[in-house]
């Protein structure tokens, strides 16, 4: 069972990147959505340096990936303290050292945790390769997913339901799943004969052509 994710942020315009940990990743990006109003509670000197640069570039400006997840607490801490170093964001992006240093992992645990991160990015670039490419809308939000086995595996729920949801134009956990190519898409909206669903397609259409094109969208990997 996944207790937590470790998530990427990645400024658009320079590259420069931060990674946290979170066990609520939906509400986590809506309070980076939100952090000209965390700024005016707390004042700009007081906040991290992530939420100021959310607040000077805007939302629109950063990119969001899940790039590791993590079965406990402990277990998160040292995952995203791996990445860190990974990214070497506290130098060269926008962690702080106050925020996310917590404590020094043993060489067992570097070992350990180098070959866990090895396993999950071959593990993404398999998927990537021989899956079809799902988008995910719930909320005004679009995420795409590499596939329907990643979208179960984040969300705790089966494949079957995914695909299903894919193919037939339902639902899944509130989430409205297409596919990310345009004439599967379009194969699906002419057979389903739920008004509900065509109404929504309809209203999103644009939008979907346009994350075929890398825009409007968080990427899952």
């Amino acid at each position: 069972m996944i207790y937590g994710i470790i998530y990427k942020i990645t400024d658009k315009e320079n590259g420069k990147v931060y990674i946290g940990q979170t066990t609520d990743y939906k509400r986590r990006i809506r309070d980076y959505k939100y952090s000209p109003s965390k700024i005016k509670c707390y004042g700009y000197d007081n906040c991290n340096t992530i939420t100021k640069m959310f607040y000077d570039k805007g939302f629109n400006n950063f990119k969001f990936n899940v790039i590791d997840a993590g079965d406990s607490p402990e277990e998160l801490v040292d995952l995203e303290n791996y990445w860190i170093n990974y990214y070497n964001s506290i130098e060269e992006g926008y962690n702080d050292y106050k925020a996310t240093i917590q404590y020094k992992m043993s060489e067992i645990s570097k070992s350990k945790l180098r070959r866990q991160a090895g396993n999950f990015r071959h593990k993404a670039e398999t998927i990537k390769k021989k899956s079809i490419p799902i988008i995910a809308y719930k909320d005004g939000v679009f995420k795409r997913y590499p596939s329907a086995k990643l979208f179960a595996e984040i969300h705790n729920t089966e494949r079957t339901y995914v695909s299903r949801a894919t193919k037939h134009g339902k639902t899944v956990l509130g989430y409205n799943i297409f596919y990310c190519d345009k004439n599967l898409r379009e194969e699906v909206y002419l057979k389903s004969k739920d008004n509900k669903y065509k109404k929504l397609y309809e209203s999103i259409k644009e939008d979907l052509e346009t994350i075929e094109n890398g825009k409007m969208y968080i990427d899952i990997f």
